[in-house]
């Protein structure tokens, strides 16, 4: 594939061609296939040499760390988030514009997710052009930046007065952070909190007693009255 790169003045790295390491069969024209991403227009053998390449008959195809052309290892775990073939810098601007996102945006939701994703492309590109002097690329994509991130309706700072947005299942957690609401040190203080307690206690068991035990037990609220009642009371009340 190096040779070949270089018979045909194409763009050779190394990443790319390990993510192309599948059927060799296909390689080849996976490979060229890459060559068409947006990060890779432009570029032609003589980048490859300007980045002080060397044959490598010997190359690795499953070595473990992806190695850019400065030879600086690149986290498996950005290749994995990000893709592949971009250079260690661009990951740096990838992970560092997504963490500034996350942190002034802490609850958004999965549509938002998608955008932060977007944006952080964006602004990756932004930097590649400006490190490059594209002046008219870098306006094209502030303003396609900007038109995305009031669409996902994000901050760039974050808001430490969000009670507004705080439902009433996040209010009862963080009280109960302090004064669990399950625990009072009144115990009788919520007991019969609907009065059904006290709704039985004087139109079931009263009567019912009453029937059994030939008892004349009446309600403090609603009675008839009777002879030896004075003001509406008995002398028992």
């Amino acid at each position: 594939m190096q040779r070949l790169c270089m018979a045909f003045d194409l763009y050779y790295n190394d990443s790319i061609f390990d993510s192309c390491n599948g059927d060799k069969l296909t390689l080849i024209g996976n490979y060229i296939k890459r060559l068409n991403m947006v990060q890779y227009k432009g570029k032609t053998f003589d980048t490859t040499l300007d980045n002080k390449f060397k044959f490598n008959d010997n190359h690795e195809n499953d070595k473990r760390n992806e190695i850019n052309e400065e030879n600086e290892v690149i986290d498996p775990k950005d290749i994995e988030k990000w893709g592949v073939g971009f250079e260690k810098t661009d990951y740096n601007v990838l992970n560092t514009h997504y963490k500034f996102l996350k942190t002034a945006n802490p609850n958004c939701d999965n549509n938002q997710e998608i955008f932060i994703n977007d944006l952080c492309y964006t602004k990756m590109q932004q930097m590649k052009a400006v490190r490059e002097g594209r002046v008219d690329d870098y306006n094209k994509l502030t303003e396609s930046y900007r038109k995305s991130f009031q669409q996902a309706g994000l901050k760039t700072v974050k808001d430490n007065n969000t009670a507004e947005e705080f439902s009433i299942g996040v209010n009862v957690e963080t009280i109960e952070k302090f004064t669990p609401a399950e625990y009072y040190k009144n115990k009788n203080l919520y007991k019969d909190f609907d009065n059904i307690g006290d709704y039985i206690k004087r139109f079931l068991f009263r009567p019912l007693k009453n029937l059994m035990f030939g008892s004349k037990d009446r309600d403090n609220e609603f009675y008839v009255k009777g002879e030896d009642d004075i003001d509406g009371f008995t002398d028992e009340d």
